[in-house]
């Protein structure tokens, strides 16, 4: 028995008993919930101190500092008690509960012999907090033969002199760093109170789907939470992994996992830093080592980049963009939901007075330049758009607002620029524009546009595209909405609703139209 390990192991949530689809809730005794409730306080007590602090500095600078030293001892001694003892008392509770002392003794095995093996036949078998299991994946495992520089989007600079912007610079990076940074990730807050739907997400995901927990190390030492259902051999899709991107009060327990998984794929879903069971927090140089890492910890798993489908809804679009834009080989990517930039829709919900403050900030600290990463990706895109989306609206529910449209029409017109200009575009604009009926009416006056994918065969596949720069208006406005259909596809729905499978569809490739032809 390791008496440690029962000290200072993780929380227990559940156990998945070998053999059964159901999970056992593990059942603490009063002496652990007792001295659990009693950490909890201490711990919430200790961060309230560190934030109230300068408030307690500021309002008191004229006090002797010296005359609260003995009642600043007094709390210390008062807390260091109180969290001692509810230690002591959790670990008298989990000394008399046998499902917890078998769990520390495999546990503790598995720490100690840092076998791998161990630690995914432990993880098959409970649902607990990572801490302190051992790492399944290390990114720094690569070696320099697979490594490649990364490219990331020129970092944004002030045009003011660097005295100058020092002191917009600190305001801006406060508020990045408190205020902007959980309201971009919401789920940084909303984590610690939905544990219950989370422990349920990864039970039904383990046991329904023989679904496989691991943690893995990023680049900057944090640790990711991951979820793996292999389905290789299993069904038709078995053998292309979709790689899933959250959105930003998304986890990969009760997230879009499900929708590919439908459709048989295998399927690797992760939380950001700072949610779930991973560490850290969701700036967004985090979040790109820690897709990073994911896709790394992918090919581990067997897959190439050629089987890799990245799937991204809302604020995934960022690291999803990210990622296909530094692996070009991967097979395509899907985004559900997203958005162009982010400066937009911040800008479009805080008040005009402080627009130039807003943008500043984004820009500098939390620059989500989609379109800009995913003009760089060559390969199949398929946008999903909805069409009564209230989130990456400017203007909530108004089909024309929808940053989805920008984000669509950046890549295409990167894409085909001799397509998408004069009245190409503003064709295409307006077909954006339209619901479903008169999208229909308004296509119908250039014919069947099938008829276009003879110019492919003329034209090939390289992108950027010189297909248009010798067609007259009607052919290329023609072949502007050909290009549309067949890149965005329309789902009648709210930003938050589950995507149905029957809309998974892999993204329209230029290649194999050519092919076919």
């Amino acid at each position: 028995m390791d008496l440690l390990c029962i000290l200072n192991g993780p929380s227990l949530k559940q156990i998945y008993p070998i053999g059964s689809k159901r999970s056992v809730d593990y059942q603490k005794n009063a002496a652990e919930s007792f001295g659990d409730v009693g950490m909890t306080i201490c711990r919430f007590a200790a961060k309230l101190s560190v934030y109230s602090a300068p408030i307690f500095l500021f309002y008191y600078r004229k006090s002797n500092i010296i005359d609260y030293l003995p009642l600043l001892k007094n709390v210390v001694a008062l807390w260091s008690l109180v969290y001692t003892a509810g230690v002591v008392v959790r670990f008298l509770g989990r000394y008399a509960n046998t499902d917890y002392v078998n769990f520390a003794n495999q546990f503790s095995s598995a720490v100690s012999r840092k076998d791998i093996s161990q630690v995914e036949k432990l993880l098959a078998g409970y649902d607990f907090d990572l801490k302190g299991i051992p790492t399944t994946f290390h990114y720094s495992d690569i070696t320099t033969k697979e490594w490649k520089p990364r490219q990331y989007l020129p970092i944004y600079r002030h045009n003011q002199s660097w005295a100058l912007a020092l002191p917009c610079n600190v305001i801006r990076y406060i508020l990045a760093n408190t205020i902007g940074i959980r309201i971009l990730y919401p789920g940084t807050i909303i984590g610690s109170f939905i544990d219950v739907p989370l422990m349920k997400g990864r039970s039904f995901l383990t046991l329904e789907y023989n679904g496989k927990r691991a943690k893995i190390e990023t680049k900057d030492k944090n640790y990711i939470d991951t979820m793996f259902i292999d389905n290789r051999g299993r069904s038709t899709n078995g053998d292309t992994l979709v790689l899933c991107c959250e959105g930003n009060a998304g986890f990969y327990e009760i997230g879009i996992m499900t929708t590919p998984l439908e459709c048989g794929y295998s399927v690797l879903g992760w939380n950001h830093p700072g949610f779930g069971g991973s560490t850290g927090k969701p700036h967004p140089p985090q979040e790109l080592n820690a897709v990073d890492a994911v896709m790394q910890y992918a090919l581990s798993l067997g897959f190439s980049p050629q089987e890799v489908i990245v799937y991204a809804w809302s604020i995934g679009g960022f690291s999803s963009s990210w990622l296909v834009m530094n692996y070009p080989e991967i097979n395509s990517i899907i985004v559900d939901a997203s958005f162009d930039d982010v400066v937009h829709l911040a800008t479009a919900v805080m008040p005009k007075p402080l627009s130039s403050l807003v943008v500043g900030t984004v820009k500098s600290y939390l620059n989500l330049n989609n379109a800009e990463q995913l003009k760089l990706y060559p390969g199949p895109v398929r946008f999903i758009r909805r069409t009564r989306d209230e989130v990456i609206c400017s203007r909530p529910g108004d089909l024309a607002t929808n940053r989805g449209n920008d984000l669509a029409l950046k890549v295409l017109v990167y894409r085909y620029p001799y397509v998408f200009k004069d009245d190409g575009l503003i064709a295409a604009k307006n077909w954006l524009e339209l619901d479903k009926t008169k999208k229909e009416d308004f296509v119908k006056q250039f014919g069947d546009l099938e008829e276009c994918r003879h110019l492919f065969l003329k034209e090939g596949t390289a992108i950027p595209s010189q297909i248009g720069e010798k067609l007259d208006t009607r052919e290329r406005v023609k072949l502007s909405l050909f290009l549309l259909s067949n890149h965005i596809t329309d789902f009648d729905s709210t930003h938050c609703v589950p995507l149905p499978s029957r809309l998974f569809v892999l993204p329209w490739d230029v290649r194999d139209v050519a092919k076919s032809i």
